[in-house]
């Protein structure tokens, strides 16, 4: 053996630095040189089966006195390898899951095996047919079979106790791994929840009820253009939802996906409830997977809807001329009325700038509407759905147009100003008898997003 130094030493304080033991017992020799390298060799050579130590002690020094920095060991020994091979692992794991049908299995050991005789210790149950290789390093074999696995079977993997490591030492204990080819054991989980919107982008985190904690949890500000979205840890089956999931508050849900197995289940709400009211979708406990485990926890989730861009439209109040006759419109005398202040007195005179008894007089009815945020007036809507009656036949208007916006000769009603507001042109006819007269707008009256009125509005008043 050599060892060789930085630069040449002084070879008498070199030599004597250096020893050799065997079995901690120190062996002579002689010694020879090549400029700065030193080799030793023992009178008697190495021995099998023993444990060598070299050391060159800090005294050897160069020429010019400067001793080694530290002592320098290094250590060898002529016994065989002796350690048993072990595995470390297996792909699948113990108790694993292979997931297609044409997989490969694989077996990590400690170390290099013995590339003839692996195959032989190796073996599978039930039998398929199959090839084993050793990968490169020896320490890790793969077997690719020639058919597919049985789906949904369990198999075990054995290794028996007399496979040796390139050394020849035994693994002197079998090792048997179990693993089930496709077959999921875990119940799927609905993770979470949101909204979505019409181009199927989140627009909030949608929380569910948590009975246990007995406080009612709602998600307020629901859109009727929204969609519920459900995320599942794994692919569900529809068929399995379509038959659990129920829909609470008189609403009607239409699950939207492809395939018949999915892990995101879009809901969107064909029928509503009136706006301000409250909904719930349950989705039970017993959705599937495709291997046919049942979700075992149910969620609720509950929602206000009352989405400021989904609120019908609402009707506000009116504003008409007194004395449309007037040539000044300052002298018109506008009057305000208001649905929240039913059965006010309108004050329709007979004089002849006014309303004169059974003559038709020239008049437009302003209407303001509250609409919902973003929408507009859908005039061909409100011309539907606009009726003007009284009783005793007190008075009669007939309208000819409607244009949206307000009189041409005034502004808005300032304290109505951010409500939508439509121009009824038309002739209206006094009588001489009272009675009440009623403005409404039916059922159905629809803005331009949409949004539909459930209810009729009316507006009664005295004359």
């Amino acid at each position: 053996m050599s060892v060789m130094f930085s630069e040449e030493p002084d070879r008498t304080s070199a030599e004597n630095s250096f020893s050799l033991t065997e079995d901690g017992a120190v062996l002579a020799g002689e010694f020879a040189w090549d400029r700065s390298s030193l080799t030793f060799l023992p009178y008697r050579g190495l021995s099998p089966n023993a444990d060598y130590r070299i050391t060159v002690s800090a005294d050897a020094r160069t020429p010019r006195g400067v001793s080694l920095g530290q002592p320098f060991e290094a250590a060898f020994s002529s016994k065989p390898e002796d350690a048993r091979p072990v595995v470390i692992s297996t792909i699948p794991e113990r108790e694993g899951i292979l997931e297609i049908k044409n997989g490969t299995i694989s077996i990590i050991f400690s170390e290099a095996v013995d590339a003839v005789l692996f195959r032989e210790c190796l073996s599978l149950s039930p039998a398929i047919k199959g090839t084993w290789k050793l990968e490169p390093g020896g320490s890790s074999a793969t077997f690719t079979p020639l058919e597919p696995w049985t789906w949904g079977t369990d198999y075990e993997l054995t290794i028996s106790a007399d496979l040796i490591d390139t050394s020849g030492n035994r693994m002197g204990q079998s090792y048997a791994s179990g693993f089930t080819v496709g077959l999921d054991r875990d119940p799927p989980v609905l993770t979470s929840a949101e909204a979505i919107d019409e181009n199927g982008l989140s627009i909030v985190v949608i929380n569910a009820d948590k009975p246990q904690d007995q406080a009612l949890l709602e998600n307020h500000g629901w859109e009727a253009s929204w969609k519920l979205r459900l995320h599942f840890s794994e692919p569900v089956s529809r068929r399995s939802l379509d038959s659990t999931i129920e829909a609470e508050g008189g609403i009607a849900l239409e699950p939207e996906w492809a395939g018949e197995f999915t892990e995101i289940v879009d809901l969107r709400v064909s029928e509503y409830p009136d706006w301000g009211t409250n909904f719930a979708v349950h989705v039970p406990a017993g959705t599937k997977d495709a291997a046919g485990n049942t979700s075992l926890v149910e969620a609720v989730f509950r929602f206000v809807f009352d989405g400021p861009r989904s609120r019908p439209p609402r009707f506000v109040g009116i504003r008409l001329p007194l004395a449309p006759g007037e040539a000044a419109p300052s002298d018109r005398d506008l009057a305000v009325f208001s649905v929240d202040n039913p059965y006010a007195t309108i004050a329709i005179e007979g004089d002849v700038a006014k309303y004169p008894i059974g003559v038709p007089v020239a008049t437009s009815i302003e209407v303001y509407v509250d609409l919902a945020a973003g929408a507009s007036l859908d005039l061909l809507s409100l011309m539907k759905s606009f009726r003007f009656s009284s009783t005793n036949g007190a008075l009669d208007f007939s309208a000819n147009r409607m244009v949206a916006g307000y009189l041409k000769y005034a502004e808005p009603y300032e304290p109505w100003a951010a409500y939508a507001v439509a121009r009824i042109d038309g002739l209206m006819t006094n009588r001489v008898d009272s009675g009440i007269i009623s403005l409404q707008l039916a059922s159905g009256l629809m803005d331009s997003s949409g949004n539909a009125s459930g209810v009729t509005q009316r507006l009664p008043l005295l004359k």
